[in-house]
């Protein structure tokens, strides 16, 4: 995600998380953790059991932006000269049903990034001081476009289109992780990138062993291209633009859990530094539908 395609990334009818298990489980010993149990004991733990129908975030942000083009190469070993570092403020909206709406207000001027997958066909608009411009196909792949809210990700497992497969125990940014990968099956490949070429979105998903809270979320693509002799799309490369989120400092609101600290990093670069001041749940916010030309 970049910070100018994913942040910058009507009234439909809103679905609800209904959480599995209505209370947290005990946490699953070596041996028996499956995919599902640990989904349902971090739905658990994000939300108590209380069904979630829209999210509301406010804080401020740090916004750090290469000067050059992020695609012509690793904007990790560019010197401190070559970004923009710039702060203002946040508000991050997202409904159960697949929508939401990012506005970052700035020095340079208000951004903002709209995006529907309630209705199947993903839509996406970012706007900045230069324009209206609409999301590549290839950046609006996922279980849902909340990714500063990942209760609603996860909630998108239990559901026909998107499984969860159990990688094992790890250690991710030097804490012991729960590693889940969530994938949609082929059947429900994304839209071309070019003609006989797809697109699937995979998010890995890393939960802290002791809370099943979850503590990095990693999006990455999978590219499948047409050749010729194949009948259907073959994988070309598995990683496509990584782009990883960190969630920390949680605080209960409203009885839930939710990440106050969120950052998101571009090939290992800081892009966003979120700091949460406000959250509010099941106001009935309305999402604007993507404008479409």
């Amino acid at each position: 995600m970049r910070f100018a395609r994913s942040v910058l990334l009507f009234s439909l009818p809103i679905l609800s998380i209904r959480v599995l298990a209505q209370q947290q489980s005990p946490q699953p010993t070596q041996g028996t953790v499956t995919a599902v149990s640990l989904v349902q004991q971090s739905l658990g733990a994000l939300t108590g059991g209380t069904s979630v129908t829209d999210v509301t975030l406010t804080g401020t942000v740090i916004v750090v932006t290469p000067h050059s083009d992020p695609k012509s190469g690793s904007s990790s070993v560019l010197p401190a000269s070559s970004f923009t570092t710039e702060s203002g403020t946040i508000a991050l909206t997202a409904t159960a049903a697949g929508q939401s709406q990012v506005i970052v207000s700035l020095p340079s001027g208000t951004r903002m990034n709209l995006r529907d997958y309630s209705a199947g066909k993903h839509t996406g608009v970012s706007t900045n001081p230069q324009g209206t411009t609409p999301e590549r196909a290839d950046n609006l792949v996922g279980p849902s476009p909340a990714w500063f809210y990942p209760a609603f990700i996860l909630s998108k497992t239990t559901s026909e289109n998107f499984s969860a497969s159990y990688i094992g125990q790890e250690t991710k940014n030097s804490a012991p992780v729960q590693h889940l990968v969530l994938r949609p099956p082929v059947t429900r490949l994304g839209p071309p990138l070019n003609p006989g070429s797809r697109v699937v979105g995979l998010h890995d998903v890393y939960l802290d062993p002791g809370t099943a809270l979850p503590l990095v979320l990693v999006r990455n693509n999978e590219i499948y291209v047409q050749h010729p002799e194949k009948l259907a799309p073959v994988r070309q490369r598995s990683i496509y633009f990584p782009e990883e989120i960190r969630y920390s400092e949680y605080q209960a609101v409203q009885g839930m859990p939710v990440p106050f600290h969120i950052q998101v990093y571009e090939k290992d670069k800081l892009s966003l530094d979120i700091q949460l001041s406000s959250v509010s749940f099941n106001t009935g916010v309305v999402i604007p539908t993507p404008p479409t030309n």
